[in-house]
């Protein structure tokens, strides 16, 4: 696609990682998203979001967090969707009911508050 000359949106690279996680091909998502960065296209919220679910599905909690900072530096907070599989995740790594997980990104708030 970009190849042709046309340029993704962050829709469209959200939708294809989506169809990387379904097939679970990590490489090949990474792939595209270093290809992307080195033709100078940001991420925006969408993929971010899909690349946080696929990650926090994964259990990978440091990777997870760090996406979570991409979305708090765009001063977004994550779609219902994310805290949906961040709730899954910290319950499923050990974290006790009814404990909230507070994650410090920066965001003008400062902070993003996950509750389970």
């Amino acid at each position: 696609m970009i190849k042709v000359g046309h340029k993704p949106d962050d829709r469209c690279i959200a939708s294809m990682i989506t169809a990387y996680e379904k097939h679970n091909l990590l490489d090949k998502a990474l792939n595209l998203l270093l290809e992307i960065e080195n033709d100078g296209f940001e991420l925006g919220v969408a993929t971010y979001s899909v690349l946080v679910d696929w990650m926090a599905k994964s259990h990978l909690l440091d990777e997870t967090e760090q996406l979570l900072g991409y979305i708090a530096k765009q001063g977004e907070n994550p779609p219902f969707k994310i805290h949906i599989s961040l709730c899954e995740m910290y319950s499923k790594a050990g974290v006790v009911r009814g404990e909230s997980k507070t994650w410090v990104g920066k965001r003008k708030s400062g902070h993003i508050d996950i509750e389970c």
